[in-house]
This record gives structure tokens, sequence and C-alpha cells, in this order.
């Protein structure tokens, strides 16, 4: 159901405006027909829900896109329903409200108050295109009388002398809010409404679940990081932190929904700081209060420093069946330039100690486009990362980002020529050694890639627990999809007494599309154009035209089953993402 432009067959203003701010909320926009330079439609129905199907489907046949309309007025039992469908004409051609409210005002002039009642009618109807043999039709009743004086100036029509049955005052004198709901309109937007989210909630499904766990402490904050992360080894208050997690993962259950942890990250900071105790513990809680899925992946991220080389054997036992082991280069200068506290050895004996102590499945972390890092300094990098035996290599390029040490005194990067060579060479060395690029910095061997980041990318949902996590939850009773993100400071995190959520917030579904081509189309695969549809409750026609401007352009694979770019697409990913906006 294409809804994204929904054109409104009036000229009215005050519908624009209150239609827009109903609907909006949706991502629905309101066109007013005028806008589009057409005409009103003849209104010749004998019936309200005539009118509006009459007006609904002209605006959609003229616009070639989905409309809406509506028809409401008076009726009054003393004069059989009039004035009904002619409410704003009672007068004649060219009456105004005045002349309407004082034509009815002097047809009832001697009927008694047990005869004057009276309601309101409103009828909406949408149109899905000019000849939708199924339209949508909503309405609404207000049941009332009309009194024998005008009082009240919000309203218009007959407002200032119809008095609902549920107010002890004049439609004209109630305040808009208040009347918003109560009216005959009120409750025909509230029906339209609850109809359009059941259609979207038939399309949101549940995706897979993932939990990410944040442990903010490391024991030298790295001059390029800009992740939530706390400088200090000793004296970090590993029991209180893990008690405020299991209390926050508590918290959260309520957005399992019946689901089974698809996987498990545990990120930093430096997870690795704290015991197999600590983490056994939070996989335990998961494990009992949520459940796994049978081939759960559950990942560690690790440093290469001797300490935590130690706690691996531990770490297998405690359920982590995935290091990710933050290498970043085995050249010492350039460890140094980094700021990492580890040396190359160092790295290298890790990712042995890895391999003894059970873990089949690894990553390593490197990076590349480091200060006075040649070509051949780069693929050396590479080289002993390949033949490690490594099952997996997120390789991506060092930026400078905000709140950065780097950002406040950049060192000197290679040039643009030398990254690109650097970037040639490197996705030729891997593919040689049997990695495959699946997504834009990561490569894996077959069946390796990083199930857990594959659930970001394909737009899953994931619980966030520990100071500053992020989360996204999808509530297809609401017709919602829903951010959250905990408190940032591990102190503040434990301090909470309830909640640790600083901010829960619905995506707007105006950006719904761009979140979820930004996740993924990172992928070299792209996903299953099926997958839109659930994964935002979006029906793909309103990005089809988009989707075939951007295949003629060349940026997007018109070949695949899935939403993926060409390799140009790839190269200007972010002017391709613009257009999603």
């Amino acid at each position: 159901m294409d809804l994204k432009d929904l054109v409104l067959a009036s000229s009215n203003q005050g519908k624009i405006k209150e239609l827009q701010h109903m609907l909006g909320g949706l991502g629905i926009n309101i066109i007013p027909q005028q806008s589009l330079g057409i005409e009103d439609a003849d209104e010749t129905g004998l019936t309200f829900v005539e009118n509006a199907i009459l007006k609904a489907r002209h605006a959609a046949e003229q616009s070639g896109l989905a409309a809406i309309a509506d028809d409401s007025g008076l009726e009054v039992d003393y004069l059989k329903g009039a004035p009904g469908i002619y409410s704003a004409r009672y007068a004649g051609l060219g009456a105004n409200d005045q002349t309407n409210l004082d034509k009815l005002m002097s047809a009832l002039k001697s009927v008694p108050a047990e005869q004057r009642k009276a309601r309101y009618q409103t009828v909406i109807v949408v149109m899905r295109h000019g000849t939708d043999p199924t339209p949508i039709i909503c309405q609404g009743t207000w049941e009332g009388e009309i009194a024998f004086q005008e009082k009240g100036h919000e309203g218009f029509g007959y407002d200032p002398i119809f008095k609902p049955l549920d107010a002890d005052c004049h439609a004209a004198e109630l305040d808009k809010s208040v009347k918003n709901t109560v009216s005959h309109r009120g409750k025909a937007i509230a029906q339209l409404l609850e109809t359009l989210k059941s259609q979207i909630i038939a399309m949101l499904e549940l995706p897979p679940l993932s939990l990410y766990v944040h442990i903010p402490w490391c024991i030298k904050k790295c001059p390029y990081c800009d992740f939530n992360s706390h400088q200090g080894h000793e004296n970090i208050p590993e029991q209180a932190y893990l008690q405020a997690l299991l209390k926050d993962l508590n918290n959260d259950l309520h957005w399992v929904k019946n689901r089974k942890l698809h996987s498990i990250f545990f990120g930093g900071g430096t997870p690795s700081l704290f015991s197999a105790q600590s983490i056994e513990k939070i996989i335990s809680a998961a494990e009992k209060h949520i459940g796994f899925e049978a081939n759960i992946e559950i990942t560690l991220e690790a440093n290469p420093g001797s300490a935590e080389q130690q706690k691996f054997a531990g770490f297998y036992t405690a359920g982590v069946n995935r290091l990710s082991i933050g290498v970043q280069s085995f050249n010492d200068q350039h460890l140094k330039s980094l700021g990492r506290i580890h040396s190359a050895e160092h790295a290298k004996k890790a990712i042995e100690m890895a391999q003894k102590s059970g873990f089949e499945r690894f990553n390593i972390d490197l990076m590349h486009g480091l200060p006075d890092q040649s070509r051949e300094d780069a693929m050396v990098d590479l080289d002993i990362a390949i033949q490690t035996g490594a099952t997996h290599i997120s390789w991506y390029q060092l930026t400078i980002e905000p709140n950065t040490s780097f950002f406040s005194r950049p060192p000197v990067l290679p040039e643009e020529d030398q990254l690109a060579d650097i970037q040639d060479l490197g996705m030729h060395k891997l593919s040689s050694a049997g990695f495959s690029q699946y997504e834009v910095s990561a490569f894996g061997k077959a069946g390796e890639a990083c199930r857990h980041n594959l659930n970001y990318w394909q737009f899953g949902d994931y619980l966030g627990i520990g100071a500053g996590a992020h989360g996204k939850l999808t509530m297809p009773e609401n017709a919602e999809i829903v951010r959250t993100a905990k408190t940032r400071q591990p102190e503040h995190f434990m301090s909470r007494e309830k909640t640790a959520i600083a901010t829960q917030k619905p995506i707007n579904p105006d950006q719904l599309s761009l979140e979820f081509m930004m996740n993924a189309l990172r992928l070299t695969q792209g996903v299953n154009k099926e997958l839109y549809a659930q994964r935002t409750g979006i029906d793909p026609s309103n990005i089809a035209l988009l989707i075939s401007q951007l295949e003629a352009d060349g940026l997007l694979n018109s070949q695949s089953a899935n939403y993926c770019t060409t390799d140009r697409g790839m190269r200007y990913l972010d002017s391709v993402l613009q257009r999603f906006s």
C-alpha cells in the first residue's frame, strides 16, 4: 500500500493542517490537490460515503497517487436528515457558515427542545489508486441537539448551535484539543489511524534478536577512539558493574517478545579486562531469562595484552565461542603511533593463545592508512594476519573522528592515491587468500561472517545493556521501531535505582527507509528485498521509483533479488544513501 504521499481532495487549509498533523507520525505526506492543479470533483452522490468516494477517486485518477477525501454534515431528525450532504450549501450555492446557520435556526424556530435531536456525520475515504475496489472507509458520528441560541467562537459551520450529548457546552465553546478527540471528525480520523497502523503491523515482523553488552573500561584510551570508553585498569568496580548489567538485562526483558537470542557481543572499552566468572554470569543470565538459538554466536572483544591472554581459556569455558582481537597492526612503530600498549609479539602470542584455548572462530582487527605506513607495511600486516589462520579479518582505514586526541592533534596520514593503492592491493590479497568481502570493512572465510554484525546490517533487533549501550527494538503492536540508549557514565549507570535508559525514541517513519538502507547497503550482497517490508513495515512500492532510478544510474544492481549496490554504488555509497533521505 503506497501511502507515503496522499493527495487531499480539498483546498481547506484547516483540513490540510489537521491531517498532516494526525498522519505525519505514520510517515504520510499530505499533498493538497490544488497544488497539483486538480479541480474539485462534482459532488453528485446521495450519501456522505458516495461523495467522499467520488472526491477521493477523482483526486487519485488525476494525480496517479493515493488520495484521501472526506464528506461531512449535520443531520437533524425533525428535518428528516437535512441539511445532510447539503450542509455546506444549505442556504444555496455560495452560502457561508452564518447564512446556513440562520436558515437552520429559522426552520427550527418553533420546534421544542425534545424534537431538536441532531448529529454530525463524517466519512473519510482513502483510495490507494483510482480504481481501488476496496477503499478504506472510516466513519464518525457525534450525537447532540440543536440549541436555541448561538454560543462560542472556536468552531465553524453549525458548531455555535450544536450542543453535544457528551459535553455541557456548545461545540463552538470546546477547546480544539478536546473537540479533535470527541467530535465526528476526531472519531473518524482515529479510526483511520488504527486502520493504517493495522496494515503496517500486518507487514512488520519481529526480526532476530541479539544482545550487546558494553564494558566501558580500558587500560589506556587510544587517541583515535571515539567509543564510550574510560581509562582505568586498577580498581575497576567489576562486581558493582556486573550487578548493574544483570539488573539492566532484567529491565529490558519486556522487549524480548518470546524470541531467543541470535547472538551476544561483548564490546567496549576492553571486555577482556573483566574476569571469566563475570562474563559467565552474564551469559548464564541471558540464557536463563531469554534463551539461546541452537547456533548462537557469542563474541568477546579482547586486547592482545599478556594479562588478558591468560583469561582466554576461561572465556571459552564461560561460553564465549568467538574472539575479536584488537591487533590493529603487527608493526611496533605503527602500534606506538596508534597509542597501543601491546607489541607485535604480544599480538602474535595472543592469537596463538586463543587457538590453544579452543577458539576456532576468531577475528583480527587491523587498521590501514596509518601515519608513516607504506603500501608494503600494510600488506605485511595482512600477510601476517592471514598466516595466523584467522577465520575473519576486519580491515578498515584509520579515520579521524571528533572528540578524540587525534582530532585535536591530527597525525599526518598517507595521501589519497596511496590509500587507494593500499585498498586495491589489500582487497586482492584477501580475496586470493579465500576471504570474501561481505561488508565495507569485513572479510571472512566461507561461513565465517560475524552473525551479530549481520543482524545489525540486516536491520535486526538488539538489546543494548551497559553504560552508553544502544538498542533497536521492533514493536509490531504499535507499528513502531524504537531506539534506546543507556546513560553513558559508568557511575550513573551503576547508581540508577530503576531503568538505565537515557533516551527511548521511535524512529520517524520518514527516516525508516534511510535507516534500513544505511545498514543493508553496507553489505556487498545487500539484503533480500522481502526484508524491507518485514523489517520496516513499509510497502516496497513506496521506494520502487527511487530504486528504478538508482538502477538506471548504475548504482544499484537491477539483476539481483536483493537490494544491493553495484561496485560504483558502493564507491559512492554516501551519495546513494542521500537519495533515501
